[in-house]
């Protein structure tokens, strides 16, 4: 064996139970929440009303003519939109500071697709406006110096551009996962805010940065896609604070709002019916900064059941943005209706970073409800309701998501085997993630770590899962490497701790470390409890070969067997799978049904010795030095053999050598009783020792 238990526990990224990881803490930080902040309602009083602008509203004049030049007119000022219905066929663009707002009837009509986006607010970024770095910076740095005059001022947002795509091996450990569909990766890259100039060339940021490797040349660099320098640049502002709220749309629009390259735009209190069988965007967030988007309810009226129809792909839609999140919202039906990804709003591919989803509610996606895409870093999905899932529910595949406190739930519809998951982290992304405080019920499978099968990304992961409940399940929680062969050696950094599993499925496995026979290092599975059905299940599954599965201080309640190894995937190159186990309790189980004997297990059962099963001695559950199995007295107890008295209700490994002996408690009789297991004879009755 190559590591210990204790050393082992040093090794993730993530903290000890009970603690929140750094970055958690630092993503929390009010600098970078802005879903508490007050929403104010309009005064129809003192703003434009678009009906002098030439809107009629009638459910059938164009009224387009009409908002383009209220939003041409009114920069910078609110306007009104009377209760009525506007039909609007092409593009709107509001401006700076201009706020747009209705009341009770006030609705947008979009016929037939003509507008591909309805309202629109934009900012611009020249070549002028773009600076390469003269000096090297990175994590926690706040001084930045420009090769060239900035020209920018205290107080302006700016963003800081990476030469480095996110996704290369020259990323290093702060490698995002595998780009979606093998496309290029996205460049590291961040807003921050000037706290003082210095001279024309250098800067002060009001807080360190959160990227490395910003340089001044690419000498460093072997992708292909690199810069040849880190920028910094800023937009000219033109579609900064654009507010539009208290509105109703009706229709079909490839976007119905869409701000890009915009800081602190707002969306909420707007209501959403979509038509049609294409994708539909009710709000999109690119290269946005401090954005969001609150109590907005969208109906997608014809979205079908059928998993061929994936109608309003991304409803809610945050790409290459910062601090940008989602809150108080609704969606019926869709697919990936809340959608956070990496995307090209300057023609370079930029990373979504700090944003978030709050307190949302979907009902029925025909698709999973949320996806964290990779290209995206510190995201959070907290507090939220995903009902009747009729696939996936939450998917992860960005690095340091913190997904807490959220309900899913899946549906009866659908396909009853296909191997859907509450919880899903894939394609090599998802590492340093913590996972804490969810119910999760009725999937096939709860939590699902699941390989990309790319190179690079199928080692570590990083997932910390604390303090969840998994429901309703076949397999509570496993590990997926989809391909590659033989083990994986390092440690992968998976941690299970606290957790409660429940299910009434009379095959289920509460935790599996890998499947298709490839197996894993690295997994840490310790004061979880285990609620399964008394036969046919199976607490903690270790399939071959698989190394260092520490197993510490979990109960098993119910369960038809504690442990249990699979030989798959093992062969005379990769022959041995170690687990550490100690402190473990199971309670009311089937002590006499057993995994057979293995030629090929290891079991650390001290901090000293190990012990060699022999090819045809006793099972793996039978060499459990710490182990005790409580058994209730009854009939059925004693009938597999358990002794009629003086039985104090569980049972230990007194020794191993030969032969292996297993001893109850003193019993009210004062007597302890044993149990005998001899590789040719089997067991012994109960005696008293």
């Amino acid at each position: 064996m190559t590591t210990t238990p204790d050393e082992y526990t040093l090794y993730p990224k993530v903290t000890t139970a009970g603690d929140l990881p750094p970055k958690v803490l630092e993503r929390l930080d009010e600098r970078y929440w802005n879903h508490d902040e007050e929403l104010p309602r309009g005064n129809a009083e003192n703003a434009l009303n678009i009906r002098d602008f030439g809107a009629v509203g009638d459910g059938v004049t164009d009224d387009t003519q009409a908002f383009t030049a209220a939003f041409e007119a009114g920069v910078g000022m609110e306007i009104f939109v009377p209760a009525g219905r506007y039909v609007i066929s092409e593009p709107c663009r509001l401006y700076t500071d201009t706020i747009l707002f209705g009341e009770r009837g006030s609705v947008i009509v979009v016929p037939e697709r003509a507008a591909t986006s309805v309202f629109r607010a934009a900012g611009y970024l020249s070549g002028s406006a773009k600076h390469e770095l003269a000096t090297a910076v990175g994590v926690g740095d706040r001084v930045i110096t420009t090769k060239t005059p900035h020209g920018f001022a205290p107080g302006d947002v700016v963003k800081l551009q990476s030469q480095r795509i996110a996704t290369s091996e020259d990323a290093g450990d702060w490698r995002i996962g595998w780009p979606t569909s093998g496309s290029t990766g996205p460049r590291f890259c961040e807003f921050v805010r000037i706290l003082s100039v210095d001279s024309p060339t250098q800067f002060t940021l009001d807080t360190g940065l959160i990227f490395p490797g910003y340089r001044p040349d690419g000498s460093h660099e072997t992708h292909e896609s690199a810069g040849t320098s880190a920028i910094v640049m800023k937009s000219d502002g033109r579609g900064d604070r654009v507010t539009i709220h208290d509105l109703e749309f009706e229709g079909e629009a490839r976007e119905f709002i869409r701000f890009v390259t915009c800081a602190e735009p707002k969306a909420y209190n707007l209501r959403f019916r979509i038509y049609g069988t294409e994708s539909s965007k009710a709000v999109q967030f690119m290269d946005c900064y401090l954005g969001r988007a609150d109590n907005i309810v969208v109906d997608n009226v014809e979205a079908l059941l059928e998993e061929s129809v994936h109608a309003w792909r991304n409803v809610f839609n945050i790409t290459a943005s910062q601090s940008t999140g989602i809150t108080n919202s609704v969606v019926i039906r869709g697919t990936q209706c809340y959608d956070i990804t990496y995307g090209g709003p300057q023609t370079v591919e930029q990373m979504s970073v700090y944003c978030y989803v709050e307190n949302c509610i979907s009902l029925s996606a025909t698709g999973n409800p949320i996806t964290l895409h990779p290209g995206v870093y510190g995201c959070a999905i907290i507090g939220n309701k995903f009902t009747e899932c009729l696939k996936s529910g939450i998917a992860i595949r960005s690095n340091s998501a913190l997904v807490a406190n959220n309900q899913v739930t899946g549906s009866l519809y659908g396909d009853p085997d296909e191997e859907k998951a509450g919880i899903y982290i894939s394609e090599g992304a998802g590492k340093d993630s913590l996972i804490t405080g969810n119910l999760v019920d009725n999937f096939r499978i709860g939590l699902s770590a699941r390989d990309g099968g790319y190179k690079p990304y199928e080692g570590w992961v990083g997932l910390y899962a604390q303090g969840n409940v998994f429901r309703g399940f076949i397999v509570g929680a496993e590990r997926t490497r989809m391909t590659g062969q033989g083990p994986v050696t390092s440690s992968q950094g998976l941690m299970l701790t606290g957790n409660l599993f429940v299910t009434d499925r009379v095959d289920a496995i509460g935790v599996l470390t890998c499947r298709y026979g490839r197996g894993v290092s690295g997994w840490s599975i310790k004061g979880n409890d285990f609620h399964l059905p008394r036969s046919g299940s199976t607490g903690i599954q270790v399939l071959g070969p698989s190394g260092d599965v520490v197993v510490q201080g979990n109960t098993f309640h119910t369960v038809g067997q504690a442990v249990a190894l699979d030989e798959t995937g093992m062969t005379s190159e990769h022959p041995t799978t170690v687990l550490h186990w100690s402190g473990n309790s199971v309670l009311s189980s089937a002590i006499d049904r057993f995994p057979p004997p293995s030629q090929f297990f290891q079991l650390d059962v001290g901090d000293s010795w190990t012990v060699r099963l022999p090819d045809t001695d006793y099972s793996l559950n039978y060499a459990l030095y710490t182990a005790r199995f409580h058994a209730t007295p009854s009939t059925a107890g004693m009938a597999r053999g358990w002794p009629t008295s003086g039985f104090e209700g569980y049972v230990e490994v007194a020794r191993l050598s030969n032969t292996l002996v297993l001893q109850t408690g003193y019993g009210t009789d004062g007597r302890r009783h044993t149990r005998t297991w001899a590789s040719a004879g089997g067991w012994t009755n109960w005696k008293v020792a």
